[in-house]
């Protein structure tokens, strides 16, 4: 990564600080919730404090409530077949035995000239 990619991912997190901040700030303010509870729910989903946030990863940061599960479309497709050059040689072995034919009779005409 190159110091400039670096310095801007900085200013990126300085930023989204500032407003974080600047968001609770406000909602304590306007009497959301005071300022011990901010601090407890910041250390409760902080993982820095040695606390886990398994039981927010499936929420819903606006109400707390719990998520349904992700639908994945892509559950129960196959993966790509794997390579079976023995079934492929079975479906090809009478387009073989064409060409080879049409060669030697090819080659017997030729050498008959």
């Amino acid at each position: 990564m190159h110091s400039g990619d670096t310095e801007a991912l900085q200013s990126e997190i300085d930023r989204l600080r500032v407003y974080v901040t600047s968001l609770f700030q406000l909602l304590i303010a306007r009497g959301v919730f005071t300022e011990e509870e901010a601090k407890r729910l910041v250390a409760e989903l902080d993982p820095s404090t040695g606390e886990t946030d398994e039981g927010y990863r499936d929420r819903d940061v606006v109400t707390g409530e719990k998520l349904p599960p992700q639908e994945n479309p892509f559950r129960g497709l196959a993966g790509p077949p794997k390579s079976n050059w023995r079934l492929q040689f079975k479906r090809m072995r009478w387009v073989l035995a064409f060409f080879l034919f049409c060669f030697f009779w090819l080659l017997v005409e030729l050498l008959m000239r």
